[in-house]
């Protein structure tokens, strides 16, 4: 019933055989699949699958990435992965991976990431690579047509076994090439190789009833003895010969038997003459008892296919399934390889990760080689082996415009998706706690009721229990600075009475730590100066107890070199000498606050 309201249709008349067919297409990704058998938009039929992956994991995706920007982050990141399998169907199968808090469900999948690596390891070292590619490309699940199945007599086991009939094809052909590789072997040495031969044999068998028109082959065959009496002008004697090759061919491709073929023998020379035509009383009537042998005979056959078909139902899901896993494997060690993924850890005290770095963004940078990205090191919390920062659960991200703030920030939340997902991560090391994680990316429009969604939004899931990762992108544009300022701070005081780790970019430094009642880690990106070409050099890897400056007077600089006109070039002077004659930074304010400080402390110590 739950299934049937997914797609949208009534599915009581389903048997067994066809609602486990239905339910396997979705698992392994065959999306396309499950919406031309059940006559469905794709959408639907994707909800199903998604649906599916979710209770497999435990857990609903909504339940572990509790906000529209974590989903489309996590999306983002299968998207990338996925481009890299080989079959559609595989494809799928990685853009439905659900994340899970299950520990020993994250461990298992990244172990067997790391067979993955070995496979692709063997395969490459041996140029074996691009061949298999080539061969997984073909697994698919055939969609059977009505035509077919009356052709077996509307057996839907048969049905069912034809239809992956191609996959298996596949498997057996990478296992003959393949067999020296002990890797991947191994993940197909639970599969019975003589059971996988005899259901091969058995579907040959049944795949070879055809439905054959006796009477349409007749009729054509009339017009080719016809066509070649008159082409060699024949005499009774060649005619008769010309005739009777077509009595035997006609018994050779209808399979008919002797008696079958004397009857039809008869029909032909019963009244011969030119044109050629067999006597139609004697042909309808063995065309009508040679349908009925037929028709015996496919029953018997179906039925002794089915027979031999249905232990052998668990060693073709087995089969399919380790080799849809092969394809996924290999996509994800494609990748790996190509951004240098590693093995997270799964630790308890926060996330922490070495040289880490946006994965969206190395793709980027790869498809441009004049850009290079710098890999930074930064942790929340107290990661046992990765705490690079000053310990503190809750931060916040300060430092000049466009320098890498928000980068930072989708580089912890793809870290921490990705281990969620038990696949690997784009850092020389890391380690994650699984938890839910909140990602709440920019928001650049200032429309009625803009600050209202963004509360409503956000404070729920701050006065939620239950811990969690909280990552917020600039919500300062929203309202003005003063009140932005106090509402940020409210935020960093309530996390930092918690145990749920926060990371919050904002550019109101000065505006929010004034109001912030409890000790934060406050961290900043700078920018060290200009460019050859005239923009800001920024060192992405951010200060720790440090807040970071916009640096105008960086900014201003650049305005300079790009003006044109006197005037303007002018101007842009006379505001960069007015910040030259300020002696303080504006926004460097101390980290440490006074209220802060231990009873009995003469003063806070400040640090910059």
């Amino acid at each position: 019933r739950k299934l049937g309201k997914i797609l949208n249709r009534d599915l009581s008349h389903y048997s067994e055989i066809g609602l486990e067919d239905l339910l396997e297409r979705a698992r392994l990704g065959d999306i396309e699949g499950v919406a031309a058998t059940v006559d469905v938009e794709v959408s639907r039929a994707r909800q199903l699958a998604s649906y599916l992956s979710e209770s497999q994991s435990g857990v609903r995706i909504r339940g572990v990435l509790g906000t529209p920007d974590s989903r489309r982050l996590r999306n983002d990141l299968l998207d990338l992965i996925s481009l890299e399998a080989s079959s559609r169907i595989a494809k799928n199968r990685i853009l439905l991976q659900t994340p899970t808090l299950d520990l020993g469900k994250i461990r298992k999948r990244l172990k067997s990431f790391e067979k993955g690596l070995e496979i692709y390891a063997q395969l490459s070292r041996l140029k074996l690579l691009d061949w298999i590619r080539k061969e997984l490309e073909s697994i698919s699940l055939k969609t059977i047509q009505p035509r077919e199945r009356k052709v077996w007599n509307e057996s839907e086991i048969t049905a069912y076994f034809v239809s992956r009939i191609p996959a298996i094809d596949v498997l057996q052909t990478v296992r003959r090439k393949c067999a020296d590789i002990q890797p991947l072997m191994s993940l197909f040495q639970s599969i019975d190789l003589e059971a996988l031969e005899k259901m091969r044999e058995t579907v040959r068998e049944v795949e070879a009833l055809e439905a054959k028109d006796a009477e349409g082959f007749i009729s054509d065959l009339e017009i080719t003895v016809n066509e070649e009496i008159k082409r060699v002008r024949a005499d009774e004697g060649r005619v008769r010969r010309i005739v009777e090759d077509a009595v035997v061919n006609t018994t050779s491709s209808l399979g008919l038997d002797e008696k079958e073929e004397e009857r039809l023998r008869q029909a032909a020379f019963l009244r011969l003459s030119i044109p050629f035509e067999f006597d139609r009383r004697e042909v309808t009537a063995l065309i009508s008892d040679w349908q009925a042998r037929q028709s015996q005979d496919k029953a018997v056959t179906v039925a002794r296919v089915e027979e031999s078909l249905k232990g052998l139902r668990d060693t073709l899901k087995d089969s399919l399934e380790k080799l849809v896993t092969l394809d996924q494997l290999l996509a994800i060690a494609t990748v790996a390889n190509a951004y240098a993924l590693t093995t997270p850890e799964i630790s308890e005290q926060g996330i922490g990760f070495i040289e880490g770095r946006n994965l969206l963004l190395a793709r980027d940078f790869k498809e441009d080689p004049e850009k290079s990205l710098q890999a930074v090191d930064y942790s929340i919390g107290t990661p046992p082996t990765t705490s690079v920062a000053p310990p503190s659960n809750t931060v916040l991200l300060t430092g000049a415009n466009s320098g890498g703030k928000t980068t930072l920030l989708t580089t912890v939340a793809g870290i921490h998706i990705l281990t969620l997902l038990g696949l690997p991560v784009p850092a020389k090391k890391a380690e994650v706690t699984p938890t839910p994680i909140y990602l709440f990316r920019r928001k650049t429009t200032r429309k009625i009721g803009s600050l209202e969604h963004a509360l409503s939004s956000l404070i729920p899931v701050f006065a939620e229990r239950g811990r969690k990762l909280i990552l917020i992108d600039e919500i300062e544009a929203l309202t003005e600075p003063g009140a932005a300022g106090r509402i940020i701070a409210s935020l960093l005081t309530k996390s930092a009475s918690g145990s749920s780790p926060l990371l919050l970019v904002t550019h109101l430094a000065r505006e929010t730590l004034p109001h912030v009642k409890l000790p934060i880690r406050v961290d900043g990106i700078e920018a060290v100066g200009l460019n050859d070409v005239g923009g800001l050099d920024v060192d992405r890897q951010p200060r720790f107890n440090h807040v970071g400056s916009s640096t105008p007077k960086l900014i201003l600089m650049k305005l300079v070199r790009q003006a044109k006109h006197r005037k303007t070039k002018a101007l842009y002077n006379e505001v960069l000498a007015s910040l030259q004659a300020q002696k303080s930074l504006p926004i460097q304010t101390p980290i440490t606050l006074p209220w802060t400080a231990r009873t009995g402390d003469k003063k806070a110590k400040s640090t910059q």
